[in-house]
Parts: structure tokens; sequence; C-alpha cells
């Protein structure tokens, strides 16, 4: 077998460095320091100094950026790495170490370092010359909008959505799900979106009165505040009915403490949830509208092939923004949702990134190298919750979130 030759090499072996390093730059964000492991001999290795494995991180993205082609995103298939997604990776890298370790730049294991400048630079060819671009709406990026569910859905056909589908111009970087999933072989559960079963509604909620929004384990039910300061601050953001499902509102009706739900506000996040959708020839309910547009098992915990997006190019244009410290890129991301150009500051980036992003995995590193984590944190305590159907206050843990955050730095042990 073999390579075809030094293209089909290079764009694999970028691929495996661009891997190593996002495995890496995970682990850091969730532990803070880890064992930094380079060689396939065994031993013993203790955790590694954070520079050390930022520099690692570093390297590994820098060696990917050069080996991969600079030919348009279309050219790879959906769900592999691109030099476009190791440069998008290397700014978001770059942002969370200086942000958060108060670094200037950002380590090479080969000596030298990455610098602001650089970035800057990789951003510039990524947003120029990788073919990705924005979706012509920003609710054309999530299911809600699909063919089989759009036309029994009125929030979908008011607003003309047509969904982008998987591996749209606007995913840089994604983990792709199948069909090939099955019970009787647990590694083979991976195969679906198992994100969107877990925050998708609790039982007894995702059935037809809250269509198209199905079942799941209920898990990550939306913070008030983000509606509320969202609406006050942008009250006619078409991204925030876009992101966030409002049970007084959205759907028929709804049953709050449907088995013994807790912390719910009413509000659920709409980007990654079960979409159910009409089968018009029996006129049954499927749990997934992926059972007709990619023939999923017919099964509510099972269905779900959404990508589940890592990088998205809204993200390539913000992080552009924060690093040049220029509007023009967070600007282009508003004017996607129909909204006024703004002069930049890092309050208007900040708020940008929490409206444009929010649900996609980002918002706790942001607030984290912002050094905003543990503030924002305080502020969940005290807010209107029902558990089990009651109404009731957030509450923290002894201590506070806040303290918790401050003695730990915001990493698991």
């Amino acid at each position: 077998e073999g390579w075809t030759g030094d293209a089909q090499k290079n764009q694999l072996l970028g691929e495996v460095h661009f891997l190593r390093a996002l495995y890496y730059f995970e682990l850091s964000q969730m532990f803070g320091e880890v064992p930094l492991v380079t060689s396939t001999l065994v031993s013993n290795i203790p955790k590694s100094p954070a520079a050390d494995t930022y520099g690692q991180i570093a390297e590994d993205l820098k060696t990917a950026i050069s080996l991969m082609p600079s030919s348009p995103y279309t050219s790879v298939a959906s769900g592999h790495a691109t030099k476009w997604a190791a440069q998008a990776l290397m700014a978001r890298v770059f942002l969370f170490y200086t942000g958060y370790y108060k670094k200037a730049d950002l380590p090479l294991t080969s000596g030298g370092s990455v610098t602001k400048a650089q970035v800057i630079q990789w951003l510039d060819d990524c947003i120029k010359n990788s073919g990705h671009d924005l979706a012509s709406d920003f609710r054309n990026l999530w299911p809600y909008s699909n063919e089989f569910t759009k036309d029994d859905y009125k929030y979908a056909q008011d607003n003309n959505l047509k969904y982008e589908g998987e591996g749209n111009k606007e995913t840089v970087f994604a983990v792709k799900f199948g069909t090939l999933v099955d019970w009787g072989d647990q590694d083979m559960l991976g195969y679906s979106n198992q994100y969107n079963l877990h925050f998708s509604l609790r039982s007894n909620n995702g059935l037809a009165r809250t269509f198209p929004f199905g079942q799941g384990w209920g898990a990550g039910p939306v913070n008030t505040n983000l509606w509320n300061e969202w609406r006050a601050a942008e009250p006619t953001d078409i991204r925030r009915t876009g992101s966030i499902l409002n049970v007084a509102t959205d759907v028929d009706s709804y049953i709050f403490g449907a088995d013994n739900q807790m912390e719910e506000t009413g509000f659920w996040q709409k980007k990654y949830i079960a979409i159910t959708a009409y089968d018009k020839t029996t006129n049954a309910l499927l749990p997934s509208y992926a059972i007709l547009a990619n023939a999923a098992q017919a099964e509510m915990q099972l269905a779900h092939t959404q990508d589940l997006v890592l990088i998205r190019f809204a993200d390539v244009l913000l992080m552009h923004a924060e690093l040049s410290e220029t509007a023009t890129n967070l600007n282009r991301v508003r004017s996607r949702a129909k909204l006024s150009s703004v002069t930049y500051s890092l309050a208007a980036l900040k708020r940008e990134r929490r409206w444009e992003l929010s649900f996609e995995g980002l918002r706790y590193f942001d607030l984290m190298r912002w050094g905003d984590a543990s503030a924002a944190l305080a502020k969940q305590e005290g807010v209107d919750i029902k558990n089990k159907g009651k109404d009731t206050k957030m509450k923290a843990f002894e201590g506070g979130y806040k303290a918790r955050f401050d003695a730990t730095g915001g990493f698991w042990p």
C-alpha cells in the first residue's frame, strides 16, 4: 500500500500533529498541568509545567500548518483536519495560554515562540484563502431548520430557514457521527451524537407538545440571566431566539418537573438538541429528523447524526477581531445577525462571543482567560429555578462557586 504521494503523506501527518495538539489542549484546559507523553517508552511521567505542554501544542500546530496543503477546505473530507483548522486552533490556544497565564507569546519546544503577529497572519490566511465563509442565516446552522422538520415548525417556516447541513462552509472542524451505532457493541455507541441526547428535554417532554424539540436526559437548562441580559443588550438579535427555546412561547405545552427534573428555568438551548420530524406516510412522530435524512436508527437514544462543531468560521472572525483589536470581522458577524456595526472594544468583543457562540463549549474557557469566570459563576447563585416543579433559587455548594473557582483556578484535580 503506502502513500499515493507526498501530498497525501503530508496531509495525514499534518492531521496527526493537529489531533495531538487538540487533545493536549483539551486536557490542559480541563486539568491545568498534565503529564506530557511524547514517547512510546513506558514510564511514569509526572505532571509537566504548563509552558512545556503548550510548547508542544504550539509546535504540533506549527508543523501541521506547514505540512498540510493550502487547498480549499472542500478538497479534504469533512471531519478531517486542514491547514485552516490548524491555524484557527493555534489562535484559540494562543488566546487561552497568553490570557490565562498572563504571557505575551506562546512558547515552542524547538525554541523561540509564536507571537500575536504570527497568529494574526495565520488567521488572515484562513479568512482569505480557506474557502470558509459565514452561512447566510445563523439559524440555518442548526438542524431545527432541516427540510423534514421545517414544514411543521412555524418558526422555520416564518423565517424561511433552510438547514446548511453537515460539513457546511462555516464548519472549520467538527466531530462526525453516523448510523453504525450498535447497543450490542459498546465501542460503537460513539457513532451517534450522544451530546444531543444529553441536552434534550427530559421524558414526558420531548414529544408532540414540544415539537420539534425531542427527548433526552435533560441536562444544561439555560440560565435566565443569559436570556434577560441578551434581550436587554440586543433586543433585535435574531440569534437569541435562534439559540434559546423559551417553553412559555415556543412549544404547545411543557411539563415542569417531568421525571423529577431539577434546575429548570423554562429555557433550553436549540443548537445541540434532539430535533424530531413527522413521517409523512404514517404521520408518526420520529425521535430524530436523521431517521429520514440519513437512515439513522429509529431509536431516541441512537438516532442523532448532527456534527459536533468544534471550530466555526464565525469564531475565526471573532478571534481575529480580538487579536487585531479591529472591528471589521466583529461587524461581519454582527451583520449576519442583522445588527448594526460597532466600534471595537474588548467589552463589545466579549458580548459578541457570548451571543454568537453560546452553548458551543467555549464560554467557560473564554471567561477563564479573560479573568471573568469567578464573578460569572457567582452570578448563578440566586437565579430562579424549579426543582421537581417547585419554585426555588439556585444554590451553590458549600463556600460558593467563586470560592471554589478561586481555590482551583477553574481546573479539575
